[in-house]
């Protein structure tokens, strides 16, 4: 039996911390479209399950035209169940009538385990969930039964019980086969026991740069009669789609302007591509006099990118020796604030600008 878990989709988020209203919205609709062509790979694979690990919508507020895209890609897919659990995020969310008219939508209780069962011919697959929060008491009723079993739970790996967190070895030697996750945004996976496996899908598409690189969904294939080894067999599969990517460029051999561009293009040709969200890092111990010009570099490059941001971490090549006979205004400016008790975090910060006034450039604060 071949199953897809996914989580933290989050539909209907806002996305407009980095884009504009424009490529927000083009996101919103790419992120759906990555649910449906996660589904189509299923259908076309003949996967008989999807379990949603939680936050299939970013908040329990979903507007009418994401919930019925939703609705009408679980309609059109009756070959399927859809096992949903809440999550952190979309836990108030509440199912209309027109959920429950799809056979095929089949919800998980936040107020006890609920178990769904399946049988294909060779033998029984059982899926439970729980949406709330576990504790010993919760896991006292966790159901048993015969067969292969997998588990949908949403939260964080911790070593003691709390909201939105789950304890391993709790689940450890309860007859699980898999635990299906919900909750990091980034897939991994290990070993529930000797017997059963757990992962985190991740989400099926980066929102920003908390989120970068390639995502998507995992695809189980269950054997039943299996009567060694795992009966589980799992597979990462990456959607396509737009990626948030952080790329550090180092500036430490740069001198001028054109050090810069030319440092840059080469590590930006072989990290990212002009379909990509881009923030590039600048970084090294850098020549006091170099020319860090940030709009023009933002000029320079963004139509490059679907998206670019810059951020300045650079830090200033100054020794205070070279500045101790320096009887100039610049001299005394490197003296006072080196003399400082600022972090040097900040020093840095203000050595750069200053030195850029004083040297007559347009500064960007």
């Amino acid at each position: 039996m071949k199953i897809l878990h996914c989580a933290d989709i989050h539909l209907g988020s806002s996305l407009e911390t980095h884009l504009d209203e424009t490529q927000a919205k083009d996101l919103r609709n790419s992120m759906l479209k990555s649910f449906s062509n996660m589904v189509e790979k299923g259908s076309e694979q003949g996967a008989r399950l999807v379990l949603i690990a939680g936050d299939l919508f970013d908040s329990s507020a979903v507007d009418r035209k994401t919930e019925h895209y939703v609705l009408d890609t679980v309609r059109q897919h009756p070959e399927m169940d859809f096992l949903c659990l809440s999550g952190n995020h979309d836990g108030g969310f509440a199912f209309s009538n027109e959920w429950k008219t799809l056979p095929n939508f089949k919800p998980f209780s936040s107020e006890e385990w609920t178990s769904y069962s399946y049988d294909d011919g060779n033998g029984k697959l059982t899926v439970s969930g729980y949406g709330g929060s576990l504790s010993e008491k919760v896991l006292e009723s966790f159901p048993q039964t015969e067969g292969t079993h997998l588990a949908v739970l949403h939260g964080q790996i911790s070593s003691s019980y709390g909201e939105d967190r789950i304890v391993l070895r709790s689940l450890a030697g309860k007859g699980i086969d898999y635990l299906a996750l919900g909750h990091y945004h980034t897939y991994q996976t290990g070993k529930l026991d000797s017997r059963g496996l757990y992962a985190y899908s991740g989400c099926l598409s980066g929102r920003g740069f908390d989120e970068c690189g390639e995502h998507g969904y995992v695809c189980l294939d269950i054997d039943v009669m299996a009567m060694e080894g795992s009966r589980v067999r799992m597979t990462f599969c990456p959607l396509p789609g737009l990626l948030f990517r952080t790329v550090s460029v180092d500036l430490s051999e740069a001198h001028t302007l054109q050090d810069i561009e030319k440092i840059a293009k080469k590590t930006l040709d072989a990290s990212a591509s002009a379909e990509d969200a881009v923030k590039v890092i600048l970084t090294g111990n850098c020549d006091p006099d170099l020319e860090l010009d940030i709009p023009y570099l933002l000029s320079e490059w963004k139509g490059k990118y679907y998206f670019l941001k810059i951020q300045n971490d650079c830090r200033l090549a100054i020794s205070p020796e070279s500045y101790r006979e320096d009887i100039s205004l610049r001299g005394e400016f490197v003296r006072q604030v080196m003399a400082s008790d600022l972090p040097e975090e900040k020093k840095d910060r203000i050595l750069q600008y200053g030195l850029a006034a004083l040297r007559g450039e347009e500064l960007a604060l």
